[in-house]
């Protein structure tokens, strides 16, 4: 006899989705675009992987018959999804085809076997920190922009966790030409010899997607070279990347801070009307005019036209004239839930520092562009 059991169906597909992300891609190994169901005593575990990243999802079921089978990831999602009714059956056939049954509705599905499904452990080794997953995933949101799409530049293609400072912990991404950093205090930041991890972009992406929503701590653990996360229910197995990570203090050092307050919702609406144009030319450069109190937004392409917008602003110096690039800005200004953004403009040929306003957990900072 066959796996089988019967479980709640929003609970099961609830635990699909958050595998789809790491099952649901292209691979010359077909194996890996299914999930591993094991029904063992009154649960049932769900298990994906693509080799560099895991995840292992445990629910409550009713266990008839023990057992362990593959299946598509997506087209057993996309069947639970449509069926209607809360209780879904499941129970395996012949040659590893399965049945699945809620309401009225019935599937039936060919699987394979488990033989060359890939070994999973997600055990930790050592317990590194425990912290609120919402302000975890928020560190990540406000980091991981900035990390580098360029998968030869190993050393910057994910978020660095700095754990080096005390009872605080930092999450830094950059592609070179930006950089943002989140910074947050902690008290269960455990006696371990790990001052720092890499953790792949991809990998953390899909994190932050499945802890989204979970009102609890999670915990922060190693086992061997992966970065192993519990949320409940769930642990993920995230690789980290072994290069050295750029000295990115030496970037956030502001020798002089000359802040300028803006309000949000100004300042990104008056880049997103720029950007219209500015996204046409090769550096996606915006050139802002800060003087007289006011700050003036201008892109040109010759190709597409002119755009310009201006908003206010306390300055009354030096007429300031630097370009950036307009999605870089939109991007570090995006994050800030506050009305209030802090700028910090260098001269020609420095950075530009993006604060929010009453906070000191988060900066974004912005190399200049030559303007066309």
């Amino acid at each position: 006899m066959g796996i089988e059991f019967t479980i709640n169906k929003a609970v099961f597909l609830s635990g699909l989705q958050k595998t789809l992300g790491i099952a649901d891609k292209r691979t010359t190994t077909p194996i890996l675009n299914n999930i591993l169901l094991v029904a063992e005593e009154n649960k049932i575990t769900i298990k994906a992987t693509d080799l560099e990243i895991s995840i292992v999802i445990e629910m409550e079921a009713s266990i008839r018959s023990k057992g362990r089978i593959t299946l598509l990831a997506r087209k057993i999602f996309e069947m639970i999804r449509e069926m209607q009714g809360m209780e879904l059956s499941f129970r395996e056939l012949e040659e590893h085809s399965v049945e699945m049954i809620c309401g009225n509705a019935i599937y039936r599905i060919q699987g394979l076997s488990d033989e060359e499904f890939p070994s999973i452990d997600v055990r930790m080794d050592k317990n590194i920190l425990s912290l609120n997953a919402q302000k975890f995933s928020e560190m990540i949101r406000k980091s991981v922009f900035s990390v580098s799409n360029e998968v030869v530049r190993r050393n910057i293609s994910g978020v660095y966790l700095d754990m080096s400072i005390g009872n605080k912990i930092k999450m830094v991404g950059t592609d070179g030409n930006r950089l943002s950093l989140v910074s947050i205090e902690i008290y269960d930041l455990l006696d371990v010899p790990i001052k720092g991890l890499l953790i792949g972009k991809r990998g953390i992406s899909e994190l932050k997607k499945n802890i989204e929503g979970f009102a609890g701590e999670i915990a922060v653990g190693m086992r061997d070279k992966f970065v192993i996360v519990k949320a409940g229910n769930m642990m993920m197995q995230l690789n980290t990347i072994e290069a050295e990570y750029p000295d990115y203090r030496q970037v956030v050092a502001l020798p002089e801070p000359k802040p300028l307050i803006v309000k949000r919702d100004d300042i990104l609406g008056a880049l997103r009307i720029t950007r219209v144009v500015a996204e046409g030319n090769y550096s996606t450069g915006v050139t802002l005019n800060i003087a007289n109190n006011k700050i003036k937004f201008t892109a040109v392409d010759q190709n597409i036209g002119e755009a310009s917008d201006e908003i206010g602003v306390d300055y009354s110096g030096e007429a300031i004239d630097i370009s950036y690039n307009v999605n870089f800005l939109i991007d570090a200004i995006d994050v800030i839930e506050g009305e209030e953004v802090v700028l910090d403009f260098g001269m020609e040929g420095k950075p530009i520092f993006i604060k929010e306003q009453g906070s000191e957990e988060y900066m974004a900072v912005i190399m200049p562009v030559r303007a066309l």
